[in-house]
């Protein structure tokens, strides 16, 4: 299993060059899933 690419700092750095519809899309599809409970995500 694969960790999504909000979750890992490759996988954050991959996300802030891609452009921003690109990005909402990747939200939109896969969504930002929270993985403990402390976890603050929200696409803004």
């Amino acid at each position: 299993m694969r960790d999504p690419l909000h979750r890992s700092a490759a996988g954050k750095a991959i996300l802030a060059y891609l452009p921003l519809e690109e990005v909402d899309q990747i939200i939109k599809e896969k969504g930002l899933a929270r993985y403990t409970e402390k976890n603050h995500y929200r696409a803004t």
